[in-house]
């Protein structure tokens, strides 16, 4: 694994992943996920998430869980409420850490999948009468 020079930086790690050398152990795994995730459609995975009854939200780790294309929008559901219906699931190894260029594609990948499958499965569930109401108390405040 390349490690950062004595500067700090880790150009030389960035230089290998454009070549295709790994600069970290992980590199294969996730420049083959981020391949998957390019060629995924999240608006059809949804689709049949929600025929199957799985309404889990799609999520990232980093300073905290984070659930792209869902969170903020206490105007039109209860986001407590909402993730006590859904339960959640989240992409591996997608940190606020990034360790390699790999890694860091490989998360820009997993973030757009995320905010289109967690977008549709949302209008899904609105359109099946199934989103908690927005917070009242929130409203009032």
């Amino acid at each position: 694994m390349l490690q950062p020079d004595e500067s700090g930086s880790m150009r030389l790690a960035r230089v290998a992943n454009r070549l295709g050398i790994d600069a970290h152990p992980n590199d294969r795994v996730w420049r083959a996920e981020t391949t998957r995730l390019r060629h995924a459609d999240p608006a059809e995975d949804a689709d049949l998430a929600l025929k199957r009854g799985d309404y889990r939200l799609v999520g990232l780790w980093g300073d905290g869980d984070y659930y792209p294309g869902v969170q903020w929008q206490s105007e039109r559901y209860d986001w407590n409420a909402l993730l006590r219906l859904c339960g959640t699931w989240k992409f591996e190894d997608t940190s606020d850490a990034i360790e390699s260029d790999a890694q860091w594609r490989y998360i820009f990948y997993a973030r757009k999948y995320a905010e289109e499958y967690n977008t549709c499965l949302i209008n899904g569930l609105d359109r099946l009468g199934k989103l908690p109401p927005p917070d009242s108390t929130s409203a009032s405040e």
